[in-house]
Parts: C-alpha cells; structure tokens; sequence
C-alpha cells in the first residue's frame, strides 16, 4: 500500500471526515449558478433592444416593410 492509501485507511478507522475538493463543494456549485444568474440581468439590463419605427395608421397611407434591407417605406396615394 502505497502513503496515500495509509494515510486514507488511517483517517477511515479513526472515523475522520475527508475534505471535499472544492470542485464539488455545494458552495461552488451555488456560486456558479448565482453568477450566471446575475450576468443574465446585467445583461438583460445592458442590451438596448430592438429599433422600432413609429407610424400612424389612421391615414389611409399603406406602410410596406423590407426585413432584407431593414428599411420601411409608406405608400400614400391621395
């Protein structure tokens, strides 16, 4: 038996607890989740969202869209 495996049949019969490497501690898998949490609402808060047009409906024009170029047009026949 090599020291290492003393050392851990010794610390067995005498009933004593082994360290958890911290990897697999509760404290760091709720660190994790707490930070991921958080850059999802800084970056929830951060980001400026989508450009809007505002336009007016009620009169009689006709608005045409183009997603490919990202552009808006109205069409206004009198």
């Amino acid at each position: 038996m090599n020291f290492r495996g003393r050392v851990r049949a010794k610390a067995a019969a005498q009933g004593g607890s082994r360290r958890r490497p911290f990897l697999q501690s509760p404290f760091f898998g709720t660190s994790v989740v707490s930070l991921a949490l958080g850059a999802l609402v800084v970056g929830a808060v951060i980001y400026p969202g989508f450009r809007t047009t505002e336009v007016d409906l009620n009169d009689g024009g006709v608005w045409v869209v183009s997603k490919s170029k990202n552009a808006v047009g109205r069409l206004n026949y009198p």
